[in-house]
């Protein structure tokens, strides 16, 4: 995955828009993409498409939704909002975004730091994400 992240930052940092990206896998249910972006690029504000997950490969980045923002850095896992959001690169970043299509995908069992709220910013460290996988 750090090898496919490298290459497409390569490739935002020479392209001009500042972004780049490639699909890892996809199928009817579950897709998963790797998205490079040179500081100060966003994501404008969008929909999200279904249950999903953005995992920080390299560098910072910031998700915004509505009034909340979280900060995100290389290790770090963030759960999306079912909401609008965008999303900006503080450093020059790639993350792996995770969706599933909401019509697809059955509920599975919540861990409770998956709340959305603004007490709780749903990121996880890399130790904390491998003590949730545990808990499944």
């Amino acid at each position: 995955m750090l090898t496919v992240a490298q290459t497409q930052l390569r490739n935002a940092r020479t392209n001009g828009s500042g972004r780049s990206a490639a699909t890892v896998y996809k199928s009817a249910r579950l897709s998963h993409t790797i998205v490079a972006l040179v500081a100060g690029t966003e994501l404008s504000e969008h929909e999200n498409p279904g249950e999903a997950t953005v995992q920080v490969l390299l560098g910072r980045i910031e998700l915004v939704s509505g009034d909340d923002v979280w900060e995100c850095r290389s290790g770090n896992l963030i759960v999306v909002p079912q909401k609008r959001h965008s999303v900006r690169a503080l450093d020059d970043s790639a993350l792996k975004s995770s969706v599933c299509s909401p019509a697809i995908c059955a509920p599975v069992r919540a861990w409770p730091c998956l709340e959305l709220s603004a007490a709780n910013c749903r990121v996880f460290s890399a130790f904390s994400w491998s003590v949730f996988r545990a808990w499944l």
